[in-house]
């Protein structure tokens, strides 16, 4: 997977790659992850409607993540896109919702809570 991942900027050279180019996939995994972070604070105070329904909010930024990821950012890289599968992209979105939408929708909400009622 950390290979894939680094074949985003390397190409297909990546898979023939030792632990460096995973450790490349990694560092990249981690740095769009935080982008994606750095967003959803960025947009929260701003859209006033996420703080209403934490889950909801949580659900549907998983759903946007994936959709922007997997519409756009993986086929404008060099990683290679394969057939689209629907299982697949069920578990991906699953994952970003629990790993990534949640998580972020509860933590903003508790951050931000004091902070937007000023």
């Amino acid at each position: 997977m950390l290979k894939y991942i680094a074949s985003a900027v390397m190409g297909k050279e990546a898979f023939s790659g030792g632990a460096a180019i995973s450790l490349l996939g990694l560092a990249l995994h981690f740095l769009v992850a935080f982008i994606w972070t750095l967003f959803f604070f960025w947009i929260y105070p701003k859209l006033k409607f996420l703080s209403f329904d934490r889950i909801l909010t949580g659900i549907l930024y998983g759903i946007f993540i994936w959709f922007i990821m997997s519409h756009a950012v993986v086929p404008m890289s060099k990683a290679s896109v394969g057939a689209f599968d629907l299982k697949q992209a069920a578990i991906a979105v699953l994952i970003l919702i629990g790993a990534i939408g949640l998580p972020l929708s509860f933590i903003a909400y508790k951050y931000y809570k004091g902070k937007m009622s000023d």
